[in-house]
């Protein structure tokens, strides 16, 4: 008798490899459902280099001159220290060792092309499935293990708090969102402000630098790549629309960076100008589903992934937490100290994780002790999608699908953090990556699942009583440590019902509009605000 809790593994291959052999499915959509990547044309993949020709990017050692020797064409400071440097084509391997031989760089690194890897009503949620795949596109399961309906309970984000989603593509169109219904653009009039958002214009980063032009279509990351709208998906779906799928952070507006060339590459230089840009521009998380390719020599990731530590850094010191998936190559990545970037692996959707050892199929997570910081469920997560999907019986369900990989376990935790920085703001990432790591559960090896399978119920509650070292400051509405005239705007759109209330009496959001620590929020407080802004 076939046992299916004992070979479930074995029964989801089978139902894949059926299910998805209909007339409505191609072969590239089949691979892009299981190991989600941008969608190439194979000669364009065949034909790519490893790395970007004519770049390196190297990191100085303190205190070490500036002087490169003349086999550097040109260089461009990006932060820290880190130079984008350029030089012949043909003498990249050549140069390289020598600059490393100097002993003055850190670190020196062509510039390879990185791979992507409440109860809410919403259809793909709890509603009972009508069709075998529609069972697997449910997102209960995940959500309950997670305890992201106790989360709810708390938070489902704020409009201050932005996840930056550094990525291939985001648009079909320029301004058109592929999901109208689930993206509230600044002009849209949606009801209500449950729903995420693009924070607009965004940017996209070439090869010859940020792309500026406002004015034209270029300066929008919009893209046929699809995959930074799968990933964000996930992040600000709209909640309680009684249609698709429940975002995670519904309230949170999202910043879309493309980092993707017009070739589908994606160069490190561009990914790094991209976090530079989100920290400068305000966002709490930085959410990546790309990484340095396991087909290059082990030092060489090394250096990739040190690069990204230092600019890491540098959006650390903006008050930002770096979230990175750890790939899909299903083999244990060597690379370490990665102390600014929080690393996420990919379990099944009851937090186990499944080595290729045990399925080839579904052992698809890298992993790595003391590269991995945390885990998350990767494995048939509902998200947005660029296209109607059928299910086995031939019936719509709408541009939803449910996508596997570590490209889905980042957002998850990135919109952890940004639900925790929602509900305390004054937090720093440092104390936030703490909450994290100690809520988490622990139940497999840590090369596995680093510090745990992240937990949202405990990790969010804890957050509100959380108090470190930046001070509460009654009448500091938006956190900057000083009482503005900004502050006052702020406190009067809550007191006369403009902009959402806190509700929760011990969050600092509360404390900070309760200016006269009465435990209620009122024009007592604005007057209050307004003697402390007179000096009296």
């Amino acid at each position: 008798m076939f046992d299916i809790t004992k070979n479930w593994s074995k029964f989801l291959s089978t139902f894949f490899i059926v299910a998805f052999l209909v007339p409505s499915f191609g072969w590239t959509e089949i691979k892009a459902q299981f190991y989600p990547s941008v969608q190439l044309s194979s000669d364009k993949q065949a034909n790519r280099p490893l790395s970007h020709p004519g770049r390196l990017i190297v990191a100085l050692k303190k205190n070490s001159p500036v002087q490169l020797p003349s086999s550097v064409l040109s260089q461009e400071d990006l932060v820290g220290g880190v130079k984008l440097s350029r030089v012949e084509v043909g003498s990249e391997d050549k140069v390289k060792k020598a600059l490393k031989a100097s002993g003055k760089f850190d670190v020196v690194s062509e510039d390879t092309y990185l791979t992507p890897g409440l109860a809410p009503n919403d259809r793909f949620y709890n509603t009972p499935p009508q069709s075998l795949l529609e069972t697997f596109m449910r997102q209960f399961p995940y959500a309950n293990f997670l305890g992201l309906e106790q989360a709810w309970d708390i938070t489902i984000g704020e409009q201050d708090t932005i996840i930056a989603f550094i990525d291939a593509g985001f648009f079909y169109l320029p301004n058109t969102p592929f999901h109208e219904d689930h993206i509230q653009q600044p002009s849209g009039q949606l009801p209500g402000d449950l729903q995420g958002q693009y924070k607009l214009p965004g940017r996209r980063f070439f090869v010859n630098g940020e792309d500026t032009d406002t004015s034209a279509v270029p300066n929008l990351p919009f893209d046929r790549g699809w995959h930074g709208f799968w990933t964000s998906g996930v992040a600000n779906g709209i909640m309680n629309n009684f249609i698709g799928i429940a975002g995670i952070a519904p309230r949170c507006p999202i910043l879309p960076i493309r980092a993707m060339e017009n070739d589908g590459g994606i160069p490190l230089s561009n990914v790094l100008r991209a976090m530079i840009y989100a920290a400068d521009n305000g966002a709490r998380v930085i959410n990546m589903s790309l990484a340095p390719s396991s087909d290059i020599p082990i030092d060489e990731q090394q250096a990739n992934w040190n690069l990204i530590n230092i600019v890491a850094s540098y959006a650390k010191s903006k008050n930002c937490v770096v979230v990175e998936s750890a790939g899909n190559s299903g083999t244990a990545r060597p690379i370490t100290g990665l102390t600014n970037i929080e690393i996420i692996s990919a379990t099944n959707n009851a937090g186990r994780f499944i080595t290729k050892e045990e399925d080839q199929f579904l052992g698809f997570s890298s992993f790595g002790a003391g590269f991995v910081d945390n885990a998350a469920p990767g494995m048939f997560i509902t998200t947005l999608y660029h296209q109607n999907i059928f299910d086995e019986q031939g019936r719509s369900l709408g541009m939803y699908n449910a996508i596997n990989g570590t490209s889905f376990s980042a957002p998850i935790v990135a919109s952890l953090y940004a639900l925790i920085f929602s509900i305390n703001p004054l937090l720093t990432p440092d104390e936030a990556i703490s909450l994290v790591h100690v809520n988490s559960l622990l139940k497999q090896d840590p090369q596995y699942v680093g510090n745990g399978v992240v937990q949202f119920e405990p990790t969010v509650r804890a957050a509100i009583f959380f108090r470190g070292v930046r001070p509460l400051i009654r009448g500091d509405i938006n956190f900057d440590l000083q009482l503005t005239s900004g502050d006052l705007d702020l406190l009067i759109q809550i007191v006369n019902g403009t902009k959402r209330a806190p509700t929760i009496r011990e969050s600092v959001r509360f404390q900070a509009a309760d200016v006269n620590s009465d435990s209620i929020i009122n024009v007592q407080d604005i007057s209050l605000l307004i003697q402390k802004l007179q000096g009296s």
